[in-house]
Protein backbone atom coordinates (compact mmCIF):
# COMPACT_ATOMS: atom_id res chain seq x y z
CA UNK A 1 0.00 0.00 0.00
CA UNK A 2 2.83 2.35 0.54
CA UNK A 3 4.69 2.05 -2.51
CA UNK A 4 1.47 1.96 -4.27
CA UNK A 5 0.53 5.84 -2.31
CA UNK A 6 4.13 6.90 -3.13
CA UNK A 7 3.96 5.77 -6.95
CA UNK A 8 0.66 7.80 -7.48
CA UNK A 9 1.89 10.62 -6.52
CA UNK A 10 5.29 9.86 -8.21
CA UNK A 11 2.74 9.96 -10.86
CA UNK A 12 0.80 12.47 -10.39
CA UNK A 13 3.78 14.89 -9.21
CA UNK A 14 5.97 14.23 -10.91
CA UNK A 15 28.02 32.27 4.10
CA UNK A 16 27.72 29.77 6.94
CA UNK A 17 25.33 28.05 8.33
CA UNK A 18 27.39 28.04 11.61
CA UNK A 19 24.02 30.60 13.07
CA UNK A 20 21.42 28.34 12.06
CA UNK A 21 21.23 24.89 13.15
CA UNK A 22 22.08 22.43 15.50
CA UNK A 23 19.41 20.09 15.42
CA UNK A 24 21.36 16.82 17.34
CA UNK A 25 23.51 14.97 15.66
CA UNK A 26 23.06 11.73 17.64
CA UNK A 27 22.18 8.29 15.67
CA UNK A 28 18.63 7.88 14.84
CA UNK A 29 17.98 5.57 18.19
CA UNK A 30 19.01 8.62 20.43
CA UNK A 31 16.34 10.74 18.75
CA UNK A 32 13.53 8.95 19.65
CA UNK A 33 14.81 6.13 22.06
CA UNK A 34 11.44 3.93 22.21
CA UNK A 35 10.53 4.12 18.94
CA UNK A 36 11.35 0.21 18.28
CA UNK A 37 9.91 -0.92 21.07
CA UNK A 38 6.47 -3.28 20.55
CA UNK A 39 4.57 -0.48 21.86
CA UNK A 40 5.39 2.31 19.28
CA UNK A 41 5.33 0.05 17.04
CA UNK A 42 1.89 -0.93 17.11
CA UNK A 43 0.92 3.15 17.37
CA UNK A 44 3.25 3.52 13.96
CA UNK A 45 1.27 0.95 12.62
CA UNK A 46 -1.59 1.94 13.14
CA UNK A 47 -1.40 6.10 12.15
CA UNK A 48 0.62 4.59 8.84
CA UNK A 49 -2.78 2.53 7.86
CA UNK A 50 -5.16 5.44 8.95
CA UNK A 51 -2.62 7.90 6.98
CA UNK A 52 -2.34 5.60 4.00
CA UNK A 53 -6.34 4.76 3.09
CA UNK A 54 -7.14 8.43 3.71
CA UNK A 55 -4.49 9.33 0.78
CA UNK A 56 -5.83 5.91 -1.05
CA UNK A 57 -9.21 7.85 -1.06
CA UNK A 58 -8.41 11.21 -1.68
CA UNK A 59 -6.60 10.01 -4.91
CA UNK A 60 -9.50 8.51 -5.87
CA UNK A 61 -11.78 11.04 -5.67
CA UNK A 62 -9.94 13.72 -7.34
CA UNK A 63 -6.32 14.18 -9.44
CA UNK A 64 -5.13 17.10 -7.77
CA UNK A 65 -5.63 19.23 -4.37
CA UNK A 66 -3.47 22.04 -2.59
CA UNK A 67 -4.01 23.13 1.55
CA UNK A 68 -1.58 25.94 3.32
CA UNK A 69 -1.90 26.54 6.55
CA UNK A 70 -1.56 30.53 8.09
CA UNK A 71 1.13 28.92 10.13
CA UNK A 72 3.51 32.28 11.85
CA UNK A 73 6.99 32.73 11.02
CA UNK A 74 9.53 33.30 13.52
CA UNK A 75 13.80 33.43 13.63
CA UNK A 76 15.18 31.75 15.62
CA UNK A 77 16.90 33.69 18.93
CA UNK A 78 19.92 31.70 19.40
CA UNK A 79 21.92 29.31 16.63
CA UNK A 80 20.84 25.59 18.59
CA UNK A 81 16.86 27.10 18.74
CA UNK A 82 15.82 25.45 15.58
CA UNK A 83 13.65 23.00 17.68
CA UNK A 84 12.12 25.42 19.76
CA UNK A 85 11.69 28.05 16.61
CA UNK A 86 9.57 24.97 15.57
CA UNK A 87 7.85 24.30 17.98
CA UNK A 88 7.06 28.04 18.90
CA UNK A 89 5.60 28.09 14.93
CA UNK A 90 3.44 25.14 15.79
CA UNK A 91 2.31 25.83 19.31
CA UNK A 92 1.20 29.53 18.42
CA UNK A 93 -0.72 28.35 14.71
CA UNK A 94 -2.30 25.45 17.42
CA UNK A 95 -3.71 28.25 20.32
CA UNK A 96 -1.64 26.51 22.76
CA UNK A 97 -1.92 28.58 26.18
CA UNK A 98 0.34 30.46 28.32
CA UNK A 99 4.34 31.33 27.37
CA UNK A 100 5.42 30.20 24.34
CA UNK A 101 8.18 31.97 23.74
CA UNK A 102 11.90 30.19 23.04
CA UNK A 103 13.67 30.93 26.08
CA UNK A 104 10.62 29.84 27.78
CA UNK A 105 10.57 26.15 25.70
CA UNK A 106 14.09 25.71 25.68
CA UNK A 107 14.33 25.79 29.17
CA UNK A 108 11.00 23.31 29.55
CA UNK A 109 11.92 20.43 31.18
CA UNK A 110 9.91 18.39 27.88
CA UNK A 111 12.39 20.48 25.69
CA UNK A 112 15.32 20.74 27.35
CA UNK A 113 17.35 22.12 24.74
CA UNK A 114 19.41 24.95 27.28
CA UNK A 115 20.52 21.69 29.27
CA UNK A 116 21.43 19.47 25.80
CA UNK A 117 22.47 22.28 23.46
CA UNK A 118 20.18 21.26 21.00
CA UNK A 119 16.56 19.30 20.70
CA UNK A 120 16.16 15.92 19.93
CA UNK A 121 13.35 14.69 18.51
CA UNK A 122 11.46 13.19 20.89
CA UNK A 123 11.85 15.74 23.20
CA UNK A 124 10.24 17.76 21.29
CA UNK A 125 7.18 15.72 20.16
CA UNK A 126 7.32 15.92 24.25
CA UNK A 127 7.25 19.45 24.53
CA UNK A 128 4.52 20.02 21.89
CA UNK A 129 2.47 17.66 23.73
CA UNK A 130 2.71 18.70 27.07
CA UNK A 131 1.92 22.38 25.63
CA UNK A 132 -1.10 21.32 23.98
CA UNK A 133 -2.37 19.27 26.66
CA UNK A 134 -2.48 16.01 25.05
CA UNK A 135 -0.86 13.52 22.74
CA UNK A 136 -1.68 15.48 19.14
CA UNK A 137 2.04 14.55 18.02
CA UNK A 138 4.13 12.06 17.14
CA UNK A 139 7.36 11.15 15.22
CA UNK A 140 7.66 8.53 12.43
CA UNK A 141 10.21 7.48 10.09
CA UNK A 142 10.00 7.85 6.34
CA UNK A 143 10.80 4.31 5.90
CA UNK A 144 7.06 3.90 7.81
CA UNK A 145 5.38 6.21 6.36
CA UNK A 146 6.18 8.32 3.00
CA UNK A 147 6.45 11.87 4.01
CA UNK A 148 4.46 12.99 1.31
CA UNK A 149 1.16 11.05 2.80
CA UNK A 150 2.14 12.07 6.51
CA UNK A 151 2.23 15.32 5.30
CA UNK A 152 -0.92 15.35 3.64
CA UNK A 153 -2.94 13.62 6.58
CA UNK A 154 -1.84 15.83 8.97
CA UNK A 155 -2.19 19.10 7.04
CA UNK A 156 -5.64 18.19 5.83
CA UNK A 157 -6.44 17.40 9.35
CA UNK A 158 -4.99 21.04 10.39
CA UNK A 159 -1.60 20.20 11.88
CA UNK A 160 1.70 21.29 10.73
CA UNK A 161 4.69 19.21 10.24
CA UNK A 162 7.88 19.22 11.94
CA UNK A 163 10.70 18.00 9.56
CA UNK A 164 14.39 16.98 11.31
CA UNK A 165 16.62 17.25 7.94
CA UNK A 166 20.23 17.76 6.91
CA UNK A 167 20.23 21.61 5.20
CA UNK A 168 22.30 20.79 2.24
CA UNK A 169 19.68 18.47 0.66
CA UNK A 170 17.48 21.83 0.31
CA UNK A 171 18.37 24.29 -2.64
CA UNK A 172 18.12 27.51 -0.12
CA UNK A 173 21.31 25.95 1.39
CA UNK A 174 23.38 25.64 -1.95
CA UNK A 175 25.08 22.13 -0.39
CA UNK A 176 25.64 23.46 3.24
CA UNK A 177 24.96 20.66 5.16
CA UNK A 178 24.22 20.86 9.44
CA UNK A 179 21.25 19.19 11.40
CA UNK A 180 18.26 21.68 11.20
CA UNK A 181 13.95 22.05 11.66
CA UNK A 182 11.64 23.27 9.60
CA UNK A 183 8.17 23.49 10.05
CA UNK A 184 6.21 21.80 6.64
CA UNK A 185 2.92 24.27 6.56
CA UNK A 186 1.35 23.18 3.31
CA UNK A 187 1.19 21.37 -0.05
CA UNK A 188 -0.06 21.30 -3.59
CA UNK A 189 -0.27 18.24 -5.90
CA UNK A 190 -1.08 17.78 -9.82
CA UNK A 191 -3.30 20.99 -9.36
CA UNK A 192 -3.91 23.48 -11.86
CA UNK A 193 -2.46 25.89 -13.07
CA UNK A 194 0.93 24.71 -12.41
CA UNK A 195 0.46 20.65 -11.95
CA UNK A 196 3.84 20.46 -9.73
CA UNK A 197 3.87 18.77 -6.28
CA UNK A 198 5.33 20.41 -3.81
CA UNK A 199 5.71 21.24 0.05
CA UNK A 200 5.68 24.85 1.71
CA UNK A 201 7.75 25.37 4.72
CA UNK A 202 9.00 27.64 7.29
CA UNK A 203 13.05 27.94 8.02
CA UNK A 204 13.57 29.79 11.34
CA UNK A 205 16.82 30.41 10.44
CA UNK A 206 18.13 32.98 12.43
CA UNK A 207 20.49 34.05 9.07
CA UNK A 208 18.55 36.20 6.94
CA UNK A 209 20.13 34.39 4.06
CA UNK A 210 18.02 31.04 4.78
CA UNK A 211 14.85 32.36 6.86
CA UNK A 212 11.83 32.52 5.27
CA UNK A 213 9.45 30.44 3.84
CA UNK A 214 9.94 28.42 0.97
CA UNK A 215 8.21 25.74 -1.62
CA UNK A 216 10.34 22.62 -2.04
CA UNK A 217 9.53 19.31 -4.14
CA UNK A 218 8.24 16.51 -2.28
CA UNK A 219 11.12 14.32 -3.07
CA UNK A 220 13.73 16.89 -2.41
CA UNK A 221 12.20 17.25 1.71
CA UNK A 222 11.88 13.59 2.10
CA UNK A 223 15.37 13.25 0.82
CA UNK A 224 16.67 16.34 3.45
CA UNK A 225 15.00 14.19 5.92
CA UNK A 226 16.26 11.11 5.13
CA UNK A 227 19.91 12.14 4.75
CA UNK A 228 19.74 13.04 8.46
CA UNK A 229 17.95 10.36 10.80
CA UNK A 230 14.56 9.85 8.75
CA UNK A 231 12.36 11.36 11.53
CA UNK A 232 9.42 13.94 10.89
CA UNK A 233 6.50 14.83 13.54
CA UNK A 234 3.13 14.58 12.41
CA UNK A 235 -0.43 14.21 13.27
CA UNK A 236 -1.46 11.28 15.63
CA UNK A 237 -4.48 9.61 14.98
Amino acid sequence: MKKFITLMLTCVVSVSCSLCCFASTEAQVDQVPDYYTEEYQQEVKAVAAKAEAYLENKLRLRTGAKKYLSVPLYKQTKNYYCGVASAQMVLKFLGASGDVSQATLAADDYFETDKDGFTYVYKLVNGLNNRLGSKKYMSITINDLAFATGLIYSIDAGYPVVCHVDTRKLPAYSGYSCGHYVVATGYNYGSVPSSQSNVRYNDPNNNSEYYGRFDVDFGVMESAIDTREDYYIMKKR
